[in-house]
């Protein structure tokens, strides 16, 4: 998508979805089938794993790791690796979750 900044270093997975002015900084790694929304802003040496979904204009300090299947709500900062809504981000809930990749056999 339009305006969309990966930086040197970055690993990413196969089915990702990168939508409008969002930003990867250097030596992150992104799994499969992540989507990040528009304006998210994810610095350096950030591993994320499979199927996350990051919202609308979050952000993501430094050195983290980011569980595979996590949601992430708009506008959060993310400070820890939970599902987290809100600046400073705050916790929300505990998930399971669940994908069928079947379709792709």
């Amino acid at each position: 998508m339009p305006n969309v900044v990966i930086h040197c270093y970055s690993k990413i997975g196969d089915f990702c979805v990168f939508n409008t002015s969002s930003t990867i900084d250097h030596e992150c790694e992104i799994g499969n089938g992540v989507h990040i929304m528009g304006g998210v802003t994810i610095a350096g040496r950030v591993k994320i794993g499979d199927y996350v979904t990051i919202g609308t204009n979050a952000t993501i300090l430094p050195d983290l790791e980011i569980s595979e299947g996590a949601y992430i709500g708009a506008g959060a900062v993310v400070r820890k690796n939970e599902i987290v809504v809100g600046n400073p981000s705050k916790f929300l809930k505990r998930n399971k979750h669940f994908y069928d990749l079947s379709f792709f056999k």
